[in-house]
């Protein structure tokens, strides 16, 4: 259990990573490398699986001596049947069957799912398939740009071949940006900025979303802009209304002065 959870923690997090990075190529093959590890595991085991069983055969582990447990749960876990129901329930969170066209247009345009000798008509059935499914005119020149992406093996990228690539590359993996969108949203708009506008939530989270660090953000450029169109720095008092003094209540005065 502890091997599996561990496996399974870290593809959890490999399919939550930034939009930007995550494409459905790479998540394909982090889900397709994961049930590969859990059908490897079925014979030997993991790590701490090893531990465990030397654990039991020497009753000791840690320094702490092991107990003889009743027969009725001492009944160890069969790992073949149990790698094997997490690679059956992994499998069914790969793309169905349904999609199986979206799966190979997208592979055409993968130099690692190609085989050893490309011919040169390879894959351009495909690739007008791919063409129309994300909606890129299939020219002459993107023709042409994708027998030189073969030639190169996926070194040389033309210009209508990149935004072919970029729709592919922009398909969303996971909810875990749409999460993250919405977490930013309740750290916005709290109970005491309720009052915030659509538009101006739009703006903060599209800033807090997909702008800069606050530590490499320059502001200097827009505090020029806002003393240039007439308003004056928070500092500047010159031209501010006159504060009226505070008046402290005399009670309070006379406990302040005694302190």
């Amino acid at each position: 259990m502890f091997d599996a959870m561990e496996e399974l923690s870290e593809l959890s997090e490999s399919l939550q990573a930034d939009s930007l990075t995550l494409t459905l190529p790479k998540a394909t093959r982090f889900i397709a490398r994961q049930i590969e590890v859990f059908s490897a595991r079925k014979q030997e085991g993991g790590e701490k699986y090893k531990l465990a069983v030397a654990a039991v055969n020497t009753g000791n582990f840690a320094g702490v001596c092991l107990m003889q447990a009743s027969a009725k749960t001492a009944k160890e876990i069969n790992k073949q049947q149990f790698y094997q129901a997490l690679v059956d329930f992994i499998s069914v969170r790969l793309m169905p069957d349904s999609d199986s066209v979206l799966v190979q247009c997208v592979q055409t345009l993968l130099p690692n799912t190609w085989p050893s000798a490309v011919c040169v008509e390879y894959d351009e059935t495909q690739l007008k398939e791919a063409c129309h499914l994300f909606l890129v005119p299939h020219t002459s020149q993107l023709k042409n740009e994708y027998r030189d992406f073969k030639d190169s093996r996926g070194e040389e990228i033309g210009p209508s071949l990149r935004r072919l690539l970029s729709s592919v590359h922009s398909l969303p993996i996971s909810t875990a940006e749409c999460e993250r969108g919405f977490s930013q949203m309740n750290l916005i708009c709290t109970p005491l900025r309720s009052a915030l506008t659509i538009r101006h939530m739009s703006s903060l989270l599209f800033v807090s979303i997909v702008g800069p660090p606050l530590m490499q953000w320059n502001p200097t450029t827009y505090v020029n802009s806002w003393l240039a169109s007439g308003r004056h720095a928070a500092t500047d008092l010159g031209k501010a209304k006159s504060i009226k003094p505070h008046s402290t209540p005399l009670g309070r005065q006379a406990i302040w002065n005694c302190l």
